[in-house]
Order: structure tokens, then sequence, then C-alpha cells
């Protein structure tokens, strides 16, 4: 018998993750369009990319708008209605693929155009039950969103890739039930130096009222909510920690509490030195 594969495409935008790689695309073997955007890696993605199959498309930015991401949706051809940007260190499990092709069979889809699905964080090798979960739309009707032309291109820190904010779609947002698996972190150096450069763009982007304005529009609502914040390392720390019931992840959930305050006061501390230095 033959089987019918779910017809979303997943594209998936790469930079030297042989690490990553062949766990995130294994897993998609339901699906009938995988694509792997890759960013000259001089690793071993691509080859592990078209061992399973992938369609391989090459970026390289020109330092310009657009971005990654809508360069992908103005420049890739893709045969589905429907795509899901998935990361390289996040993967798919059979609940969230079986959601996804429900979803997919519904009768009721004109009114829908985007999908958010909740990360379940694994953070130093633990899957957190507890604790802050972050929600992004990763499903969207082709077609029918974007990237807006933010133009953060000046902007230290994020380089090629859109910063953190939501795509903008023009239907109704469909929750997705089952989480989507997170790798937050192999290496903890990795971790700071990746955060470090999220802070310089979050300085950046404060440094701006009309880019701040557009930027936290776009946001998740907890995150824009922690975004305005006053006090963020220490109110995050006890939503996370307590309030959402951290500490029941025994020292992965402190670690990651901890991590995540620390992450929110060297934000403080950039937006504080660049307003002082006048650097943007």
């Amino acid at each position: 018998m033959i089987e019918i594969l779910i017809p979303i495409t997943i594209i998936v935008a790469t930079k030297n993750e042989e690490k990553n790689i062949a766990d995130c695309l294994s897993r998609l073997k339901k699906f009938n369009e995988i694509i792997v955007v890759d960013s000259n890696s001089d690793d071993a993605t691509v080859a592990i990319a078209n061992d399973f199959g992938a369609t391989i498309y090459d970026f390289l930015w020109n330092g310009d708008m657009p971005k990654k991401r809508q360069w992908i949706l103005e420049n890739v051809p893709i045969r589905n209605d429907w795509i899901f940007f998935l990361d390289a260190d996040e993967r798919m499990r059979e609940p969230l693929i079986n959601e996804l092709n429900d979803f997919i069979l519904r009768g009721d889809l004109v009114e829908f155009s985007a999908g958010q699905v909740v990360l379940q964080t694994i953070y130093c090798g633990k899957a957190l039950k507890f604790g802050f979960k972050t929600k992004n739309i990763k499903l969207l009707r082709y077609k029918e969103c974007s990237f807006d032309a933010i133009d953060d291109s000046l902007a230290p820190g994020l380089g090629e890739m859109e910063g953190h904010f939501q795509p903008s779609y023009q239907g109704r947002l469909y929750k997705l039930h089952n989480m989507l698996d997170h790798d937050d972190v192999d290496e903890l150096s990795k971790w700071f130096t990746r955060h470090i450069n999220y802070a310089r763009w979050d300085a950046w982007v404060n440094s701006s009222v009309q880019t701040k304005k557009i930027i936290n529009s776009k946001k998740a609502g907890r995150a824009k909510f922690f975004h305005n914040l006053p006090g963020r390392p220490i109110t995050f720390f006890f939503y996370s920690y307590f309030w959402k019931l951290g500490f029941l992840d025994g020292l992965s959930g402190l670690r990651y509490a901890l991590s995540y305050s620390w992450y929110y006061w060297l934000c403080f501390l950039i937006k504080q030195d660049s307003k002082r230095t006048n650097r943007f």
C-alpha cells in the first residue's frame, strides 16, 4: 500500500549544523517535501541533508534585506499550501506529526493562516516539564505570510536571520496542542555566546522607538509581557522557577531560570551602556 505523505513543506534553515541535522531530518519521513536552505556550511551539513533526500538551496546573505526566512518565501519554489519552519535543533515527535496531519485533513482550514506551537525545552540534556514555555508561530499558509521588512540589517548579533519576532499572517491562528522538542543547549558556552548576541540585537532594537514598537507588537504574548516588564531578571526568575513550578525540574529547572534571568540582566546592561556611549 502506498503511504500518502503529509502535504506540508518542512523548511530547515542551516549553517554548520552537522551535529543536529541528521536527528532533525530523520523524524520527517511522513512529509512530502523537505527543504534545507544552507548558508555556505563548511562542515557535513549539506552532505547529511542530501542523504536524507532533502532539497538543498544555497543562501548567501548580502547584508541587506530581506533576511533568510523572508528570502526563502520570495525565492524558493514550494509545492504545498502549508509550510513549517523548523530549526535544526528542533525535533518533531509522533504526536505533533499526527496532529499536523489531522490539521491538514480538516475541512475548515479556510479561516486559518498560521499555527502556533509550544516548545518543549530540553536543557542540559533534560526535558523540562515545568517552567517558562516559549510559543512560536511555525506553521504558515504559504503566500499568506511574511517576515516583515523591519530593517535590522545594521543591528549587531543576529546577522542573516530575522530577529525575535513573529511572522505576519492574514487569517486566524491555530494553536497546536502537542509540543515541539527544542534542544536549547548542548554546550553552555555556545548558549551564552548565542544569548550575548541576542542581547546586543535587543539593545539595538531598543535604541529606536519606532523599531521597538513594531517588533514588540510582533512578539508572542508572554515574550511581549516580559520585554516590557520592569525588573525583568528577577520577575522572570520568580515566574519560571516558582509560579510555573520550575523547581520541580530539580537542578536543571534552577539552571534554566537562572540562565534566562542572566540573559535579561545582560539585555539591561547592554541597553544602559548603549545609552551612555550612544553607540547606536
